[in-house]
C-alpha cells in the first residue's frame, strides 16, 4: 500500500491516534508494568510470610521474573529504536496486551483461580483496548478474556487443572458459586466494553468532524494565499509603472507644473508607494503561512540582525528627535531561519514604535536570553493602544482609530505578518499598552 493511502487509512480508522500518542502509551504501559510487578511481588511475599497459604509461590515468582525480563526488552527496544512507524507501534501495543493477559491469567490460576479477586484486573485491559483499538478488536479481546477465564474455571472445577486453594474452604464445593461468578463476570466485562466503546465512538466521530473541518479550513487558507500571491504579482508591475511615470514627471517637469498639479502628482506617488507596500506585505503574509522549507534556512545571529535594523532606523528616530536607546545585552543568539523573516519582525516593531511616538519621545530596546529563548523587548512613549483595540491589533488590515489619526498611511498588515512569522518559529509575541503613555512588545523566540 502506498504511503499516502496508508496515511489515509490510518486517519480514517484511527482518527485520534498518532505515533507520538502511541509512543507515550507504550512508555506508560512499561512504567505501569514495573509498578505492577514490584507491587505484586511485595504483596505475595508478605502474604506468604503472614498466612503461609498453599500456593505455588515459586511459579508465581518465576512468572514475575519472566515479566520483568520481557518489560526490560520492551524498554531497551523503545530506547534503542530510532523511530517507529504507526503500524509498528500499534503492533507493539497488541503484543503488550496479549502477553499481559496471558500473564494475568496465569497469576489468577496460581493464586486461587475463581477465589482470587485479581480477576477484576481484567477490566483494566478491557478499558485500555476499548480506548486504543477499534470496536471489533476490543470485543475480540473481551471475548478472549471471557473464554480464557471461564475455561480455567471449568477446567479447575473438572479437575483437569490443579486448583490452588486460597482460603480454607474451596468455592468449588458449591457448584452454583462458579456459575454465578461466571455470569456476573460475563456481564461486567462485556458491559464495560460496550460503555467504553460507546464513549470512544462519540469521541472518534467528533475527531473525524474536526479533522474534516480543519482540512477544509487549510484548503481555504491555501486558496486565499494563492489568491494573494496571484493578485499581488498581477498588480505589482502596473503599479510600479504608474509610480515610475509619476516620479519621472515630477522630477523632469517639477518647475513647470502648477502647484495644484504638482501636489496631486506627489499624493499619487505616495498612494502608489503605499499600495506597493501593501502588495509586498500581502506577498510576505501569504508566504508566511505554513512550514519554512529547510533549504531556505540558514544559521543566524539574532543579535546581529537587530543591530543592523536599529542602525537603519536610527536616522528616522533622529529626524523626529526621538531618543532611540538600545541595550544589546545578548551578543549571540543563534536560530535556523530566513534572515528576511527576522528583519521583517524587528523592522516592523522598531519602525512602528518610532512612527507612533511623538517628537521628543523615547524608544527603548532590550534583549535577553535564558531557558533556550531569545527575548526581544521594545517599549515606547507613544500614543498607546486602547484596551478595545489590543485584541485586534494582530488582525489583518486592522488599524486603530488613534493610529489612523496620527499616521494616515498604513496597511494594517505589519503586526499580523510579524505574529505569523514568530509563530512559524515556535515563538510568541505579547503586548502591553496604555493610552498616551506608550506600548511595550515582548517577543520570545526559541534559540540555541
Amino acid at each position: 500500500m502506498p504511503d499516502t493511502e496508508l496515511k489515509q487509512f490510518i486517519s480514517d480508522k484511527f482518527p485520534f491516534l498518532d505515533t507520538d500518542f502511541l509512543y507515550s502509551r507504550i512508555n506508560w504501559s512499561i512504567r505501569l508494568r514495573w509498578l505492577a510487578i514490584s507491587g505484586f511481588f511485595s504483596f505475595s511475599y508478605y502474604y506468604r510470610i503472614t498466612y503461609d497459604p498453599p500456593l505455588p509461590f515459586n511459579y508465581i515468582w518465576m512468572l514475575l521474573v519472566v515479566l520483568t525480563l520481557i518489560n526490560l526488552i520492551y524498554f531497551l527496544h523503545l530506547r534503542l529504536a530510532k523511530e517507529l512507524s504507526f503500524i509498528n507501534e500499534l503492533t507493539i501495543l497488541h503484543i503488550h496486551v496479549i502477553i499481559d493477559l496471558l500473564a494475568l491469567s496465569l497469576l489468577i490460576h496460581f493464586t486461587g483461580g475463581i477465589e482470587t479477586p485479581i480477576y477484576f484486573f481484567y477490566i483494566f485491559h478491557i478499558v485500555f483496548s476499548s480506548i486504543l483499538f477499534r470496536p471489533r478488536t476490543a470485543f475480540i479481546y473481551t471475548t478472549a478474556i471471557f473464554i480464557v477465564f471461564s475455561g480455567m474455571v471449568l477446567f479447575e472445577y473438572a479437575g483437569l487443572l490443579p486448583h490452588y486453594v486460597l482460603f480454607d474452604i474451596s468455592i468449588y464445593q458449591n457448584s452454583a458459586a462458579p456459575l454465578l461468578i461466571l455470569v456476573v463476570f460475563f456481564i461486567s466485562m462485556f458491559t464495560t466494553t460496550y460503555i467504553c466503546i460507546s464513549f470512544m465512538e462519540v469521541y472518534r466521530q467528533s475527531k473525524r468532524i474536526i479533522a474534516k473541518q480543519n482540512k477544509e479550513l487549510l484548503e481555504l487558507n491555501r486558496q486565499r494565499s494563492q489568491f494573494f500571491r496571484f493578485t499581488s504579482h498581477e498588480l505589482k508591475s502596473p503599479l510600479i509603472a504608474v509610480k515610475t511615470s509619476v516620479d519621472v514627471v515630477l522630477k523632469t517637469y517639477r518647475k513647470h507644473l502648477p502647484d495644484k498639479a504638482r501636489d496631486m502628482l506627489q499624493r499619487a506617488s505616495a498612494r502608489t508607494a503605499q499600495m506597493l507596500t501593501m502588495i509586498k506585505e500581502l506577498l510576505e503574509l501569504s508566504k508566511s503561512n505554513g512550514k519554512i522549507p529547510q533549504e531556505e534556512k540558514q544559521s543566524l545571529n539574532l543579535a546581529e540582525v537587530i543591530q543592523e535594523v536599529v542602525e537603519q532606523e536610527a536616522e528616522v528616530a533622529r529626524a523626529k528627535n526621538i531618543r532611540l536607546k538600545f541595550e544589546p545585552s545578548v551578543q549571540k543568539a543563534n536560530v535556523n531561519g530566513r534572515i528576511r523573516d527576522f528583519r521583517t519582525i524587528f523592522q516592523n516593531l522598531i519602525s512602528n514604535a518610532i512612527r507612533y511616538t511623538p517628537d521628543q519621545g523615547k524608544v527603548h530596546i532590550k534583549t535577553q536570553k535564558g531557558n533556550g529563548k531569545f527575548v526581544f523587548e521594545i517599549s515606547d512613549t507613544g500614543i498607546g493602544i486602547a484596551p478595545e483595540d489590543l485584541e485586534h491589533i494582530f488582525d489583518e488590515f486592522y488599524r486603530s482609530k488613534a493610529a489612523k489619526q496620527m499616521v494616515h498611511f498604513g496597511t494594517g498588515l505589519g503586526l499580523s505578518l510579524v505574529r505569523k512569522i514568530i509563530e512559524n518559529y515556535g515563538g510568541k509575541i505579547s503586548v502591553e499598552s496604555e493610552i498616551n503613555k506608550g506600548t511595550r512588545f515582548i517577543v520570545e523566540i526559541p534559540c540555541t
